[in-house]
């Protein structure tokens, strides 16, 4: 096995492991695009080099992955990406570099639950589900928008304002205070990964007011 580090020349390939192993276990996620590709390679929210495992050098490539370290909370977020066709599951799982990072570390992997072949490989290494996250869709159609109730407004915030990224801010730290695994991050650091977060520049924010005091946001983007 050879792995090297993704550079912003491997988007294409990134893209195309990510979206067909996504494709193979759920293909009603439909694929991600190239702002993701960016953020997977640069790394999220600590910006970590992801890498790209190789059946040898010069070979063909069957897995990416990035450890995503989180320092505020002292978290590893891993994103691991395998062909459907590779048998190699066990060796993209060999993450040994986060070693490097000390210990009192937690080690989360995120796995979509209809991926069987890499549920089961996680329970056989000693992991456990601590939490799910499920996908809320619906059909776009003609359907009018929605009454707002009395004494609510929306409005765009600016994403350039550092004051209209602090009201964001401030929002999600209260609507996550009681979430589960949740560390409040200081605005400095969070201002810092917003302003090279390639989603976020390709997002649109909509503020919730009640009697002009910010009660939530909706943050939407087309990736």
């Amino acid at each position: 096995m050879f792995a090297r580090e993704a550079t912003t020349t491997d988007i294409d390939l990134v893209l195309r492991i990510f979206n067909e192993h996504n494709m193979s276990v759920a293909p009603e996620l439909g694929t991600n695009g190239v702002a993701w590709a960016e953020e997977f390679i640069a790394g999220y929210p600590d910006v970590n080099p992801a890498w790209i495992l190789f059946d040898k050098e010069g070979g063909e490539a069957f897995a990416i992955g990035n450890l995503n370290p989180n320092s505020n909370s002292k978290r590893f977020q891993v994103d691991i990406s395998i062909l459907p066709e590779s048998d190699r599951l066990d060796e993209a799982l060999g993450l040994e570099q986060a070693k490097d990072f000390g210990d009192g570390w937690k080690f989360w992997i995120t796995c979509n639950l209809s991926d069987e072949r890499f549920n089961q490989l996680l329970l056989a290494e000693g992991f456990k589900v601590n939490r799910h996250f499920n996908s809320l869709r619906r059909e776009l159609n003609s359907d009018p928008e929605p009454e707002l109730p009395p004494n609510t407004s929306v409005r765009q915030l600016d994403l350039n304002s550092d004051s209209e990224l602090k009201i964001m801010h401030t929002l999600r730290r209260d609507a996550f205070s009681k979430h589960f695994g949740f560390v409040p991050r200081p605005f400095e650091e969070y201002l810092e990964i917003a302003r090279r977060d390639n989603l976020m520049k390709i997002s649109q924010v909509y503020l919730i007011s009640e009697n002009d005091v910010p009660a939530g946001y909706i943050l939407i983007n087309d990736e």
